[in-house]
């Protein structure tokens, strides 16, 4: 079955990398309103791409 493995994680990936995507958007669009969105920005797109199906990331949405 496609219950295990990592087959079964792809459209949650899917969705933390669109909305992490958004959330750098909406930083780079109000950078007035987070003190600290670029070095969080830049936390969440480097735990995402260098770690990929790596679970670290997870807690981070």
């Amino acid at each position: 079955m496609l219950s295990r493995g990592p087959l079964k994680n792809i459209p949650l990936h899917i969705k933390r990398v669109s909305t992490a995507l958004n959330a750098a958007v909406h930083w780079r669009n109000n950078p007035g309103l987070y003190k600290s969105g670029n070095t969080l920005i830049s936390f969440l797109t480097q735990n995402i791409i260098v770690n990929g199906e790596d679970r670290r990331y997870r807690d981070a949405f």
